[in-house]
């Protein structure tokens, strides 16, 4: 049984938390308290779920680490809207902390299941049809990092065009477009997508160009399978519900093991790469020259 602390600034927000969890039958012997008042929190804290929106997470971090004693940590993605954001989390949880980022696709059934049929890098892969690059592209820039064991190096987005409204959060931006990653093993990464679409499903082909002979897979969210151009296939979900995934994350956690997600210290690679790359094409191509991405 744990005792559950959900802290949040809106209490409509907590009286749907409440709702949802008196509506599931309690057989766990969980203790829950809702609160929106930070100070309310325990000094001791297991595990810190840090669930917010991009904006607010780097200074919702920072106050949680200076009120409380925190032996591990989830951080939702995006870690941060800025480089300073990033910076901020740097400095509130340090490097010896356990820390984790919720870019959890690797965990997924169907891209679980691709990972153990590839077996050689550098592969070169290619996405398509996903709502949204800039608040998307991490879980697959994470995904390869994964897969070929590398570090991405360089973000090439002179093929990315206009910035617009997310379809599905009109409050933030998105950007259309081709983006193109590079890996430090030589793996290579193009992701291509339209934030003013809303797609039913991502593509994504692997090409192994190492192997004897050169092998494709193609990973399709849509019809929940991947097939091989050498006549192999693997079926799975290409998603799972986060109120699954978390009880298996924490467990792991609390046993000591890991939990599949990438660390903090890895993430950051991949979060400053990428909010450089993508700054950096709004101030070139947008009449408003800015530090902070409103994206999430």
């Amino acid at each position: 049984p744990l005792e559950i602390w959900a802290y949040d600034v809106s209490t409509k927000s907590l009286k749907v938390a409440k709702q949802r969890w008196n509506e599931v039958r309690q057989t766990s012997g969980h203790k829950v308290h809702y609160t929106t008042i930070l100070e309310a929190l325990p000094i001791d804290i297991d595990l810190a779920i840090v669930s917010s929106t991009a904006d607010a997470r780097p200074r919702l971090t920072q106050a949680l680490a200076s009120q409380a004693n925190i032996r591990a940590w989830v951080l939702e993605k995006l870690l941060a809207q800025s480089i300073e954001g990033l910076d901020v989390i740097a400095d509130a949880i340090s490097a010896e902390d356990l820390a984790w980022v919720n870019t959890p696709t690797v965990l997924f059934p169907l891209y679980a299941n691709v990972k153990s049929e590839i077996d050689t890098q550098p592969i070169n892969a290619q996405l398509k049809y996903i709502n949204g690059i800039a608040c998307n592209a991490i879980h697959y820039i994470d995904y390869i990092c994964n897969l070929a064991n590398a570090d991405v190096t360089k973000i090439e987005t002179n093929k990315l065009t206009t910035w617009v409204r997310n379809v599905k959060r009109p409050e933030l931006f998105d950007v259309n477009g081709l983006m193109n990653i590079e890996f430090s093993d030589g793996s290579t990464l193009s992701i291509d997508g339209n934030a003013s679409i809303r797609y039913h499903g991502a593509e994504l082909k692997i090409r192994l160009s190492q192997k004897d002979p050169s092998e494709t897979w193609i990973i399709s969210d849509k019809d929940h399978k991947a097939t091989s151009t050498l006549g192999n296939q693997v079926n799975g979900q290409p998603f799972s519900f986060q109120s699954d995934l978390t009880p298996k994350v924490v467990e792991c956690i609390f046993a000591g093991q890991d939990p599949g997600l990438p660390t903090l210290k890895q993430s950051m690679k991949q979060h400053q790469i990428l909010l450089n790359a993508l700054l950096n094409h709004w101030n070139k191509v947008m009449p408003s020259k800015i530090t902070e991405l409103s994206i999430t």
